[in-house]
């Protein structure tokens, strides 16, 4: 058993509450397209926050946007699974949200949040 971020991985599931994935809907088993490092813009705040997150293969998810705060970067660890149905889930140490997958390619991929924002995950960044 492993617990991290509130999170307990026992025989290959990921339990929280009630949100419990299998094996093979964490990581590069569920979604493989996900898994490598991405340019992330969040735009849908009024104003633009952008960064790099990175999903792993093991369903660590971990985001680093750049002079968020005055004591610098602002980093976010947590875990993801996908559970099908265009439903890409994200657990934090508060708890599991779930997004809805609106764009998924090599090069884009697109969700909405359950604040309603459009998250983009961009291969490169568009200017380059």
């Amino acid at each position: 058993m492993i617990m991290a971020l509130g999170i307990v991985v026992m025989n290959m599931q990921i339990t929280r509450a009630l949100d419990t994935l299998k094996a093979s809907q964490i990581g590069a088993a569920a979604l493989p397209i996900l898994v490598r490092n991405w340019h992330y813009v969040n735009s849908s705040l009024g104003s633009t926050i952008s960064g790099k997150i990175v999903y792993g293969a093991n369903g660590d998810v971990n985001m680093t946007v750049p002079n968020k705060t005055a004591f610098g970067d602002y980093t976010l660890e947590s875990s993801w699974g996908y559970i099908g149905h265009n439903i890409l889930t994200q657990c934090y140490a508060g708890g599991c949200e779930n997004n809805t997958l609106t764009t998924l390619t090599p090069n884009h991929i697109e969700f909405t949040d359950n604040h309603g924002d459009t998250i983009h995950l961009l291969k490169q960044w568009a200017c380059q």
